[in-house]
């Protein structure tokens, strides 16, 4: 009955889909593109493992070359486990410095989820990014979404339908996060796994060495010039 009233279906069927989109991973779901969605982004930038970034423009093509922080900002969330409790973690992360910028943590996958990531992260840069880049999930799509945008006049990319490689930052991150944040039922309570999730980010920004950097990625962006 509790899951029929929370996840309003049986708990029969919320096993199998769960189980469908588990992906058969030990640590449970990942990041999935969404592959039916009638969308077609003006701008449609393609991160590479290099520092070169594709843009697809409607009428032209350019590269952009990777040069400085908050240029690209990428935009991502996944869902996690808590014992009966499914909750989700936005992140943005800077393309640049590799860094999280910012994240947002709620029990469920919305609009406000992704749009309070991305105003923290304003908030705590002072600044805004050139592009942000998205997969083509309802929420990016969504009016209040590209509203933000307009008045932080930031231009907004997503990756092609059923491409998750042109968001690949965020999918590198969640796949890595979730292997060292490992089993969140070891925690005798929801507040200690969400705050375990919160100092894993922190471990992340602050002391674990990327492999591209060589060092961490706030000990990048302290060394990048302040203009």
């Amino acid at each position: 009955i509790f899951h029929l009233l929370y996840h309003k279906q049986p708990l029969i069927l919320y096993i199998f889909t769960t189980f469908q989109k588990s992906r058969f991973s030990p640590l449970g779901p990942v990041p999935e593109i969404d592959r039916y969605r009638k969308f077609h982004p003006q701008t449609s930038i393609h991160l590479s493992s290099s520092n070169t970034i594709y843009i697809h423009l409607t009428d032209s093509k350019k590269t952009i070359e990777l040069n400085e922080i908050n240029q690209v900002w990428s935009q991502d969330f996944t869902h996690l486990y808590y014992r009966w409790i499914l909750f989700y973690l936005a992140t943005v992360i800077d393309e640049y410095s590799k860094e999280v910028v910012w994240f947002s943590i709620w029990l469920h996958h919305e609009k406000w989820l992704i749009l309070n990531a991305l105003k923290m992260a304003v908030l705590k840069k002072n600044t805004v990014p050139k592009y942000a880049h998205s997969d083509q999930w309802s929420e990016y799509r969504s009016y209040e979404y590209f509203e933000a945008l307009a008045r932080y006049k930031i231009s907004a990319s997503m990756s092609k339908k059923s491409s998750p490689w042109e968001n690949w930052a965020q999918e590198s991150f969640y796949w890595k996060f979730k292997f060292e944040l490992w089993n969140l039922n070891r925690f005798d309570s929801f507040e200690k796994a969400v705050e375990a999730v919160i100092l894993q980010i922190h471990y992340y920004n602050n002391f674990r060495i990327h492999t591209k950097l060589k060092m961490s990625p706030v000990q990048f962006v302290n060394l990048i010039p302040k203009k």
